[in-house]
């Protein structure tokens, strides 16, 4: 009786256990990959992922198809004088960028980039919106204000590669990203030419189309790791010791002495300057 007592409580054990193991959903392998990827995504072990999601935002956010013509959206479909335009509208896009590049630096540095990379794409979808749904000379100037603001936040972009990524991948990503940006404004122009000359959109249209642009960027700036403070202390201090270590593996290697300036002179010296002159340096006249 006690040997069936003491069996028991295993036996619920193992029966336990085997209902948590049935109720556990089968893992296939694509699963598994799935989840693979997440935690790599979560703790920002990017290997492939990451370069390629700075390119693909460094063309997206310069897709701005209704730059080519904005003259003539706001001449036309706003109504807007060229008087109106350059000396009540197009002047705060400078003085909001006057004013806000000193800043931007500052928090730049001091949020570590990411919250500047997303106060450029809302300046962006800020200035697109006053464009498409507003008409009104104050909305006009808030919004070039916007835009002046994010084209002076653009610091961001490159200053997060360079805090991000290791020191052998600066040259790669720059050159990838600057192609994407050409890339983003020129596909973006070419785009809205076709669009004109075709007669399959309007300004409004292109306008439209540019608003959309930004909220997607800002999806794929919400999946870009952040940067820590810690990752960058420990880079700054591992660099610091591979100069150090470099100096002293510099100064550890034996120098050969250099020769005196007589054995260079000697050295060079044509043959018969040698029957001329004795050892000591002094002419010794031969007989």
């Amino acid at each position: 009786m006690n040997k069936e007592t003491d069996y028991q409580p295993m036996e619920d054990a193992e029966s336990t256990s085997s209902k948590a193991e049935a109720a556990k959903p089968v893992e296939t392998g694509g699963t598994r990959k799935v989840r693979k990827w997440v935690h790599k995504a979560k703790s920002g072990n990017f290997i492939y992922f990451l370069p390629a999601l700075l390119v693909f935002y460094s063309i997206l956010k310069e897709i701005k198809v209704g730059e080519p013509f904005m003259y003539l959206y706001h001449t036309q479909f706003l109504n807007y004088t060229a008087k109106t335009l350059n000396g009540d509208i197009h002047p705060w896009s400078a003085y909001a960028y006057l004013v806000a590049i000193i800043p931007i630096f500052l928090f730049t540095d001091i949020f570590l980039y990411k919250p500047v990379m997303y106060l450029e794409v809302l300046g962006q979808f800020a200035y697109r919106f006053t464009l498409v749904f507003t008409n009104n000379l104050l909305s006009q100037q808030i919004g070039q204000a916007c835009y002046g603001i994010a084209m002076a936040s653009e610091v961001a972009f490159f200053s997060y590669i360079y805090g991000r990524l290791e020191k052998n991948q600066y040259k790669r990503l720059t050159s990838w990203t600057r192609a994407g940006t050409m890339a983003g404004r020129t596909g973006g122009y070419i785009f809205a030419q076709i669009m004109i000359l075709t007669q399959t959109g309007t300004y409004l249209t292109l306008n439209k189309i540019a608003f959309y642009v930004p909220v997607i960027a800002i999806c794929l700036c919400f999946l870009m790791p952040r940067v820590s403070w810690k990752t960058l202390v420990d880079r700054i201090k591992a660099s610091r010791e591979r100069k150090v270590s470099r100096r002293s593996l510099r100064e550890s290697i034996p120098t050969k002495p250099k020769p005196s300036k007589k054995k260079i002179t000697q050295l060079y010296r044509h043959p018969i300057q040698n029957l001329l002159y004795s050892d000591s340096g002094s002419f010794a006249p031969t007989l």
